[in-house]
């Protein structure tokens, strides 16, 4: 056996569980009593917990100031808020949201110990580097996507021409506590459900792939493909059905705690720079480039096979994991591969590049911009514009 090294970071506390929620005000208690709660647009709006939740930190004399995510993070949103509750002293930050709400939350909660703009500390776009200070941060995730309750950085954006998406990163924005209750996404809408979970499995698979994973990060992946393959389809279908929504949760933690460590590839570096263009849903664009993106990857590795052998008996394994069959072979399991990954974006509706606003301009401009970073085989300019040209109409 080869000698294994690696380095891995992780939350201190991961709580997981349905009907864990009830615990957070006492968890609260323990870090202050002057606390930011940050919320998505319509985070637990409808939810009777929520209710009950307030009630519990006013008995016990908890001061709660509230902020709402409007889309994701912009960097003046997370410099305004930064100013403002360094000005009220809080003891501590809980996001409850999707994962904008938990970006913004841990922009907040390290930027109030800082001085300056968020920009500065950016990755490719300032000069300063983060010292790790933070302020207490709690993740509560309301739908199972980004796994941003595992992640150590928060994705800032500044969408349109020139814009971005950069992440503040250190190993101490990991979320000192990952709440994770799945019966908050019993509410979460169909279409969110869909873009979420594909988000998490892109995740998951880049993850499983990518040349800096290690045995505790491939672990995560396949466990969390185990589980997003018994449950995606479910949740979509049902939205009350407490199992798959079990399963969904803990799909989305593991892509998480998997990429804050291994690392993420092409499709979502693709992803991210469309993203900053147009407003759309970051899980949308994963579910709409993974088919595409991890089949060039697939193709650029069949020219080498035994340079990337052991890559592609990862993607083969995927294949079987998701299609449940006994793959004939690397070839067929990376064929299972692609099958599903096409059936879902079929199934979820998702529009071409086209339909979504994109134009050809655009998309070349992204395949420019767009690395790769983790990703398994170097692709080419132009294999990455022909990745965004076979979702473009």
């Amino acid at each position: 056996m080869n000698e294994i090294k690696f380095r891995h970071s992780a939350n201190p506390l991961v709580i997981f569980g349905a009907g864990v929620f009830s615990e957070l005000p006492a968890m609260i208690d323990d870090i202050g009593n002057n606390i930011l709660i940050v919320r998505g647009a319509s985070s637990m709006d409808n939810n009777p917990a929520w209710n009950d939740f307030i009630a519990a930190l006013a008995k016990r004399s908890i001061r709660v100031h509230e902020l709402r995510a409007e889309g994701e993070p912009s960097p003046e949103a997370a410099d305004e808020a930064a100013e403002e509750f360094r000005r009220k002293s809080v003891h501590g930050i809980v996001a409850v949201g999707g994962g904008s709400a938990i970006d913004l939350g841990k922009a907040v909660s390290a930027m109030i110990p800082q001085k300056g703009s968020i920009e500065q500390f950016l990755e490719g776009v300032g000069t300063s580097k983060y010292d790790g200070f933070k302020v207490p941060f709690i993740a509560v995730p309301t739908t199972a996507g980004t796994g941003s309750e595992a992640t150590k950085n928060a994705v800032i954006s500044r969408i349109g021409r020139g814009g971005y998406k950069k992440s503040l990163r250190h190993d101490n924005l990991i979320p000192d506590i990952a709440l994770i209750d799945p019966a908050l996404s019993l509410t979460c809408p169909p279409e969110v459900t869909a873009a979420s979970g594909l988000d998490a499995f892109t995740q998951l698979l880049e993850s499983f792939v990518s040349p800096k994973g290690s045995p505790v990060t491939d672990g995560l992946a396949r466990s969390g493909m185990i589980s997003f393959a018994g449950s995606f389809e479910r949740a979509c279908a049902d939205g009350s059905d407490i199992g798959a929504r079990s399963g969904m949760s803990y799909a989305a933690y593991c892509s998480g705690a998997a990429l804050a460590n291994a690392g993420l590839g092409a499709v979502h570096s693709l992803a991210g720079e469309l993203g900053a263009i147009r407003a759309v849903p970051h899980g949308v664009l994963c579910g709409i480039l993974a088919p595409a993106g991890h089949r060039a990857n697939i193709d650029a590795m069949k020219k080498l096979p035994g340079k990337y052998l052991s890559t592609l008996e990862k993607y083969s394994e995927a294949g079987g994991i998701l299609s449940g069959k006994v793959p004939r072979g690397w070839e067929d399991g990376c064929g299972m591969l692609v099958s599903v990954m096409d059936k879902w974006t079929s199934d979820c509706g998702l529009p071409a590049l086209s339909d979504a606003g994109y134009t050809a301009k655009e998309l070349e401009e992204a395949a420019v911009k767009a690395e790769n970073k983790n990703n398994p085989v170097p692709l080419s300019e132009g294999e990455r514009l022909a990745i965004l040209m076979k979702n473009f109409k």
